[in-house]
């Protein structure tokens, strides 16, 4: 009985380093898929952060073209009400122009009268002017020709 209680003993004795060897290979295999996980969890972790950043990144140039979207909507609107006021404008001049049209070829109409007559009147001035200063000489040769007789 000793002997099969021993054998036993022993017998469980190798089971247990047995299932210790195991234990402790599966705890190595353990470490090593936790170091594994803690890596991959520090890359993720450093991803993470570098996605938030281009996000934040994202988000700064959203707000700025918004704003930027909100400016040229306002400046839109601002060129389109310019617009409206000079197109006003503009249909008013186009019913002023057949008048002013008008008035413009009075004018020049006026303006050759008034350098016809101005020529006629300088052409009956220089002929006074010849014809008295003819009339002056020939005085003046009357009174020379009786004052030297």
């Amino acid at each position: 009985m000793k002997v099969e209680s021993t054998a036993s003993e022993l017998s469980r004795a190798d089971n247990l380093k047995s299932d210790l060897e195991n234990n402790k290979s599966q705890f190595s295999d353990m470490v090593a898929s936790e170091k594994e996980l803690r890596q991959k969890l520090a890359c993720l972790e450093e991803m993470k952060e570098d996605l938030e950043k281009q996000i934040r990144t994202i988000n700064a140039d959203i707000m700025a073209s918004r704003k930027e979207q909100n400016t040229t909507q306002m400046r839109k609107r601002d060129v389109y009400v310019e617009g409206k006021a000079l197109k006003a404008r503009m249909d008013m001049a186009k019913e002023k122009v057949p008048h002013l049209q008008h008035e413009h070829d009075l004018a020049k109409e006026n303006q050759e009268k008034i350098k016809a007559e101005w020529s006629e009147f300088g052409e009956k001035f220089k002929k006074i002017v010849v014809k008295s200063a003819v009339q002056d000489y020939q005085d003046c040769c009357k009174v020379s020709c009786t004052t030297s007789a």
